[in-house]
């Protein structure tokens, strides 16, 4: 039913997104605004020239202190020591003898065989699944017709590259490289690994086409010595048997962190694990292996918080579990002045460093209004002349108020540019002149593109009228909730 529904819905909402239409009037103002290009030039005025003029006294920083108190917010926090035992932790106690490593050398020595490999190169002739009967018979037939050039006595390399339809390898005569089995498909290994060395198959098939295969050299397999693969061994050894012991000892660490619920020492001292203590955290978590969630859910739950109890192991990854327990606290707090007048003194300055660009910026632009040209007034402030070109609304090379300003601004008249200030995200000001203004044109879209824009547009309206039905739904239907009775429940 659940099913049944969700496809009457979406047969819905396709029906009435897809009734609606594209005009080519519509579409001719759309590619009018976001195509249109404004040519501007601008003069960049940085806030930190004016930092070395600014004074910011202990009474402003005071004030700014006193007022703004939420931005000085000391969350609550805690400190924590913690056990984090893992499965990596436990293989390094794991001790291995040279008898224990050959003995688990012998017992899974098809681990540390080396299987057979091939240099192999091929001839493709293209036919995927998706290919007509009359295709593949045609790709069938073309690559017999190489596979008798090459009895005849050709050159296999040399026919790879004319005719192998495989662009990575036909360029170095059909070399594939060294290849285990299993690389290409049971079809392909059939082939090449049965072949002799230096010989070459008849057409196989697979789902790429039809491959004629070449074994250029057989590397042999074997048995790799114990004294070559020893620290793999090891390795291998110590991971098998700390997964055999992890979960006992997991048990085992909760059963002692439990038992002793107002410390770590024992738990610790019996399984030879460390006690970490972290820095400050807060209920968004710490660093490493305490960003977890829920080690900070932990660690301010009420029974480790406020009853002072180590809390259960938290699993935070697979074989990796961690016990903690809470030994310093603080409340949610104002930081206190000292520790943030360095910071609101810098915040201070760069305001008043801001307003001084700003004030500089609104000068020039008066003076440009009464009829100095741009470039006079960079120089006169040894600033230079930015010319970025004729841009769309969004653009990587310009800060982005800068752009949105620009497009803001009312097209030029008499060619006389409009001009305004520009407050940017970092301080600075910006004095920009906007040149000209060219619209978009449909006529210079392509056929696909403009095909492309048409379908984007139907779909983005299809989706809006979908919503508007969906809310007129909602605010015309007659909708009653039936909660269940509380007395019923109980």
């Amino acid at each position: 039913e659940q099913v049944r529904q969700s496809l009457v819905s979406t047969q819905l909402a396709n029906a009435i997104s897809s009734s609606d239409f594209v005009t080519p009037a519509l579409l001719k103002r759309y590619v009018r605004l976001a195509e249109q290009r404004r040519d501007f030039s601008y003069v960049q005025i940085k806030a930190a020239d004016y930092l070395a003029g600014v004074k910011v006294d202990e009474a402003d920083i005071k004030a700014w202190y006193d007022s703004h108190p939420r931005d000085f917010i000391q969350p609550e926090r805690v400190k924590i020591d913690y056990i984090d035992f893992d499965l990596a932790s436990l293989q390094g106690q794991v001790k291995a003898s040279e008898d224990e490593l050959k003995d688990y050398y012998e017992q899974n020595i098809e681990k540390y065989n080396r299987p057979e490999k091939r240099r192999i190169s091929h001839i493709l002739i293209s036919a995927d699944k998706g290919a007509s009967a009359a295709d593949k018979a045609k790709a069938k037939q073309q690559a017999e017709e190489i596979h008798k050039q090459l009895l005849a006595g050709a050159d296999f390399a040399e026919l790879a590259r004319q005719h192998s339809q495989d662009a990575g390898s036909a360029p170095a005569g059909g070399d594939l490289g060294i290849l285990e089995p299993g690389t290409l498909g049971n079809a392909f290994d059939e082939a090449a690994f049965e072949l002799k060395e230096g010989e070459y198959s008849a057409p196989v098939e697979t789902e790429f086409g039809y491959h004629i295969v070449k074994v250029d050299k057989i590397i042999p397999g074997g048995s790799a010595s114990f004294d070559s693969v020893k620290n793999k061994v090891e390795a291998e050894y110590r991971k098998a048997r700390a997964e055999k012991q992890f979960y006992d000892k997991a048990e085992r660490l909760t059963e002692l962190t439990y038992q002793n619920a107002d410390t770590l020492e024992p738990a610790a001292e019996e399984m030879g694990l460390e006690i970490k203590h972290s820095d400050w955290m807060g209920r968004d978590g710490g660093k490493g292996v305490l960003a977890s969630p829920k080690v900070s859910g932990a660690a301010f739950s009420e029974d480790v918080l406020t009853e002072g109890n180590n809390s259960e192991a938290i699993e935070i990854g697979p074989e990796h579990v961690l016990v903690l327990r809470v030994v310093e606290h603080e409340e949610q707090t104002v930081k206190p002045l000292d520790e943030v007048k360095s910071a609101i003194r810098n915040q201070l300055a760069a305001r008043q460093a801001a307003e001084k660009a700003r004030q500089s910026a609104e000068k020039l632009l008066q003076e440009l209004r009464s009829g100095r040209s741009l470039s006079e007034l960079a120089s006169s402030i040894k600033a230079e002349v930015k010319v970025p070109g004729a841009l769309k609304r969004i653009d990587p090379r310009v800060p982005k108020e800068l752009l949105d300003k620009v497009f803001e601004l009312p097209r030029p008249v008499a060619d006389k540019p409009r001009s305004e200030v520009v407050s940017l995200a970092n301080g600075d000001a910006v004095l920009v002149a906007l040149h000209s203004v060219s619209d978009g044109d449909v006529a210079n879209l392509s056929d696909t593109e403009r095909k492309q824009l048409t379908a984007a547009l139907r779909r983005e309206y299809g989706e809006k009228l979908f919503d508007d039905y969906v809310q007129w739904l909602r605010d015309t239907a007659d909708i009653a909730i039936n909660l269940p009775d509380s007395a019923g429940d109980e």
